[in-house]
């Protein structure tokens, strides 16, 4: 099932009810990300289930804006008051997230998109995000986590709300298995996209 067929609720006719509101009252999942208590366990189950010597390569996607840095400032005030931007101090630029040499080397490309290309432990899936003020980070998780011996690969597409897992019969069962993750098997022929849910349709 996905969440937008279940969480709102349908009128009669079939049609999608838009007055009502969303009946649920909590967080939405998150589009694009793994949180990070889940990324953690993944990562986990992905380091005892890898042979040892064995790399982990991550890939994130080079759209996100706090990846490049700049400087952005909103005035608010009165409609009925004319613009006035004097004596607003100018907000100093930020600088790209990442090192020059890491912001101009090579990039992992498929339709579409454009990855920045990472390498190290497991552990440093969770390091990977941007820091609005020095006390506060807002964690970002790997678009792409594979190994380099290529026995499983981890994808997380920016406009879905589900991570993909493909690997071994041993590390499938090991997440599944996993009380930290909320994982489900799939076959190849199943549907994440849009239209995917055809229980609740």
């Amino acid at each position: 099932m996905q969440w937008q067929s279940i969480s709102i609720p349908y009128v009669q006719d079939g049609g999608r009810a838009t007055t009502t509101g969303y009946p649920w009252n909590g967080d939405e999942p998150q589009v694009g990300e793994l949180n990070p208590v889940a990324l953690a366990a993944l990562c986990r189950r992905l380091a005892e289930q890898t042979e040892p010597g064995v790399q982990f390569f991550f890939a994130l996607w080079e759209g996100y804006g706090w990846i490049h840095g700049g400087s952005a400032v909103a005035f608010l005030q009165s409609c009925q008051d004319p613009p006035d931007t004097a004596g607003h101090p100018a907000t100093p630029a930020v600088p790209p997230a990442f090192a020059e040499k890491v912001m101009a080397g090579p990039r992992l490309l498929h339709p579409g998109r454009a990855y920045l290309l990472f390498t190290g432990p497991p552990e440093a899936a969770m390091d990977l995000g941007s820091w609005p003020t020095q006390d506060w980070f807002l964690p970002q998780s790997p678009d792409l986590i594979w190994s380099s011996d290529h026995s499983w690969c981890v994808a997380t597409e920016i406009d879905f709300d589900s991570t993909l897992l493909g690997g071994d019969a041993a590390l499938v069962d090991a997440v599944l298995a996993d009380p930290a993750l909320d994982a489900w098997p799939i076959d190849s022929e199943d549907c994440v996209g849009s239209s995917g849910d055809l229980i609740n349709t």
